[in-house]
């Protein structure tokens, strides 16, 4: 608990340019754990936020792992934990989206499963969202979530917005 309780004190501890950098490097990781890009932003994620230690707190990262090991493997424990929970909840909406996807796409209505819906396909992704969990979880309820509230809500009003197109052209025909 000290050590997140450190984490967090520190993170506030920065200057204003080492916090717009560090949430800028968060922004980037969510970007491309949202494209499937996951060894690109594990590397951002490591090389950018031990940058910001070192340069704007005078940090080694290497020195204070070693110093607070025990604290690392408990938190790292726990992290990926939460991780395999999270995939978890992730793939279930993904296998939705992919059999969503191919309902929609397949035209002679095979009831084969496609082949993005196995697990042993999906080896980068399901390790990405275990490693990138907080990450793929704005990304999904600010990505995800919003894009199905949008829709929910262009369903409610389709109905209003052609009637106003057809108010505007009926003298059309």
């Amino acid at each position: 608990m000290e050590l997140l309780f450190g984490i967090f004190t520190g993170f506030f501890a920065l200057s204003i340019w080492w916090m717009v950098a560090l949430v800028a490097i968060f922004i980037v990781d969510i970007v491309l754990c949202e494209t499937s890009e996951f060894g690109w932003g594990s590397g951002v994620l490591m090389a950018g936020t031990a940058g910001v230690a070192w340069l704007g707190a005078d940090l080694n990262v290497f020195a204070w792992i070693w110093e607070n090991l025990a604290d690392v493997v408990r938190f790292s424990l726990v992290y990926f934990f939460i991780g395999a929970i999270w995939s978890f909840v992730k793939w279930y909406f993904y296998l939705i989206k992919v059999r969503d996807r191919h309902v929609q796409y397949d035209v002679d209505k095979s009831p084969t499963r496609p082949e993005s819906s196995y697990a042993r396909h999906n080896k980068a992704r399901l390790m990405g969202w275990i490693a990138h969990w907080p990450f793929s979880m704005i990304g999904f309820f600010l990505g995800d979530m919003l894009r199905k509230v949008v829709e929910g809500i262009f369903g409610v009003l389709k109905g209003l917005y052609e009637r106003v197109g057809d108010h505007v052209f009926k003298d059309f025909g």
